[in-house]
């Protein structure tokens, strides 16, 4: 073997050494940023999750606010009828006896 084989067998030896480092250090690299992100990510989806609970919470607060007040509103006109069929009923039943009566309004 002549010197210039030598050297060129050594510098390909360390040429690929010096690739392989830096394939590794870029693949290293790669997978702290790729975890890194996974991890930021994850604290990103909780965050999100969080105001999404937060907001539906406070949708069904107000739904059921708006139920018992709407609840409330079929009680008071369900009195309402139930007086006016009992005028009704009163003033038809005195009209078949030419009786006429006046009623109270509440």
């Amino acid at each position: 073997m002549n010197l210039k084989e030598g050297i060129g067998k050594s510098m390909n030896k360390g040429i690929s050494y010096h690739i392989i480092t830096i394939v590794a250090i870029f693949t290293s690299l790669g997978i702290g940023i790729f975890i890194g992100s996974m991890l930021n990510g994850e604290k990103f989806m909780m965050n999100q999750q969080s105001r999404l609970i937060t907001h539906l919470e406070e949708n069904l607060k107000i739904q059921k606010q708006e139920n018992s007040q709407l609840k409330t509103q079929i009680g008071q006109l369900s009195k309402e009828i139930s007086h006016q069929e009992k005028i009704i009923m009163s003033i038809y039943n005195n009209d078949e006896y030419g009786e006429t009566q006046e009623w109270k309004t509440d």
